[in-house]
């Protein structure tokens, strides 16, 4: 009796054993996960989640906590206002390598960061005109941007290109709201569809965008739809910069001339 009750035991503790180990090594094999890192913090944005591949384990070691911050291009000289400047120049990395961060040039520390490296666009040396861009898959390829949480009047200028046609329906360049939420009707930059149900390939654009209203730009997303995993953009984004206000005729003026030089925009027509 006392051998039995013992081996009934064992087997007991056993299968315990298993169940435990699969409750908790699960969990890093799910189906979807959601970024702790970014949408953590008690909001409800937390609910956000990105698909991932069953065996893809989620990697934040070579996203940094603390990322350096670029001084710009001295050429850019509208500076109030500015909340968030990301240039693909700001970056030193190999040609074709995959992209962790998005650095914020603004003083601001709105970093852009990307945790999944499945999701990193590559960063291409030669994108625009001799610039260097990030170019995005279309698939998954996106930044997230955790620290810009609250209703403001926005301006948007973003540098971007498609060099092939292809990718879904209604692209986004970029999307904010709280989950649920994205203010395509007042600012997120859609890229309409072509004929055959995908985006064009396009030489370089210079868009514009200006909201003089109140938006909430939690959560800012580049290169997706926030609200949504479907609609990511495929092509380069060379540069983008970020207002929290409506900017003057003076200061529009001045930051398209900027841009239009770097990249040899001259004779481009601003959206």
């Amino acid at each position: 009796m006392s051998t039995n009750n013992n081996s009934r035991f064992l087997l007991f503790m056993i299968a315990g054993f298993a169940v435990m180990s699969t409750i908790i090594f699960g969990g890093l094999f799910a189906e979807t996960y959601v970024v702790p890192h970014l949408l953590g913090k008690g909001n409800v944005e937390a609910q956000m989640q990105v698909p991932r591949a069953k065996t893809d384990p989620v990697v934040f070691d070579d996203v940094p906590t603390t990322i350096e911050t670029p001084n710009g291009d001295n050429s850019m000289t509208v500076r109030d206002g500015l909340i968030a400047w990301f240039s693909a120049e700001n970056l030193t990395v190999e040609n074709g390598k995959r992209v962790a961060y998005f650095p914020d040039a603004s003083k601001k520390n709105n970093h852009a960061r990307q945790p999944l490296p499945s999701s990193r666009p590559r960063w291409i040396k030669d994108g625009i005109n001799g610039k260097p861009v990030l170019r995005f898959d279309g698939n998954d390829d996106c930044f997230f941007i955790e620290s810009m949480r609250f209703l403001t009047p926005v301006t948007i200028y973003t540098v971007w290109s498609k060099p092939s046609a292809g990718g879904v329906p209604y692209q986004r360049l970029y999307s904010s709201g709280s989950r649920g939420t994205d203010y395509q009707a007042g600012g997120a930059y859609l890229i309409p569809a072509s004929d055959d149900n995908g985006i064009a390939s396009a030489p370089a654009q210079l868009h514009k965008k200006i909201i003089p209203s109140q938006v909430d730009i939690s959560i800012f997303c580049i290169g997706r739809l926030n609200a949504g995993v479907t609609q990511f953009y495929y092509g380069d984004l060379a540069e983008m910069l970020i207002y929290t206000k409506p900017l003057s005729i003076e200061d529009q003026r001045k930051v398209e001339q900027y841009l239009q030089q770097k990249y040899k925009l001259v004779g481009v027509v601003v959206g």
